[in-house]
């Protein structure tokens, strides 16, 4: 069995059982793998914009016994995927603008989706907003920390029934919200520290954004009354 770390092991997890799994940033292809032993998937293809991990991906695939059932390709986000190989999608490891900016990129693509696993590393809440635009209910999130890091990997599925997009929903997220996590407080600990240094920063820089302060003090006041809340 390959072994992988425990964001792969999240991610790998919260992906349902389907016909094709597309991996965006595929690295080293190691989740690709290990779905592949896992028997989730019938075929898989990879992805990745940099030649060097493209290189390792397919040197680890033609080791594999899975070498007929993996393809890896070369290319930036969706673009060398077809609309018909669309069906399960992950996407990890990169900021949040990155991952809408590939799922807007191709609407006729991202439309044939069914199921989107997707680890931000930056603005989740613009992450979940998309997802609310394009038609996606959040179905499951996890917080995991590694290597003293905390990272959310975010399950949404089709017509799954959307959420509002509320600032708790977009911000939190709506499976947290309602289920928790063991590692929520900290989380919002978090978000709660780089808002607090972004209002540092404006009121340091004495700039004359007086709408922007006053929004970053009332969220900072929303996510105390959250953290609170969870607690007790």
């Amino acid at each position: 069995m390959q072994k992988i770390s425990r964001r792969l092991e999240t991610i790998a997890s919260m992906l349902t059982k389907g016909d094709v799994v597309v991996d965006v940033g595929t690295d080293h292809a190691y989740l690709l793998i290990v779905l592949m032993e896992e028997h989730k998937f019938t075929r898989a293809i990879g992805v990745d914009v940099h030649r060097g991990p493209y290189e390792a991906a397919i040197e680890n695939v033609g080791a594999s016994e899975y070498k007929d059932s993996i393809e890896i390709r070369l290319g930036d986000g969706l673009g060398p995927v077809t609309a018909e190989e669309m069906d399960r999608v992950a996407i990890a490891g990169m900021g949040g603008y990155t991952i809408c900016k590939i799922l807007k990129e191709y609407p006729e693509k991202t439309s044939r989706i069914n199921q989107l696993v997707l680890q931000p590393q930056s603005s989740p809440e613009r992450v979940r907003k998309l997802l609310f635009e394009l038609g996606f209910g959040i179905t499951q999130e996890r917080l995991l920390k590694e290597d003293g890091k905390l990272y959310v990997v975010i399950s949404a599925l089709r017509d799954a029934g959307i959420q509002q997009p509320s600032w708790e929903n977009l911000q939190i997220g709506p499976y947290l919200l309602e289920n928790g996590s063991e590692y929520l407080v900290e989380y919002i600990g978090d978000m709660l520290h780089h808002k607090q240094f972004v209002l540092n920063s404006i009121r340091m820089a004495k700039k004359e954004e007086l709408e922007k302060i006053k929004g970053l003090e009332d969220e900072l006041e929303r996510l105390r009354k959250l953290k609170k809340r969870y607690d007790n």
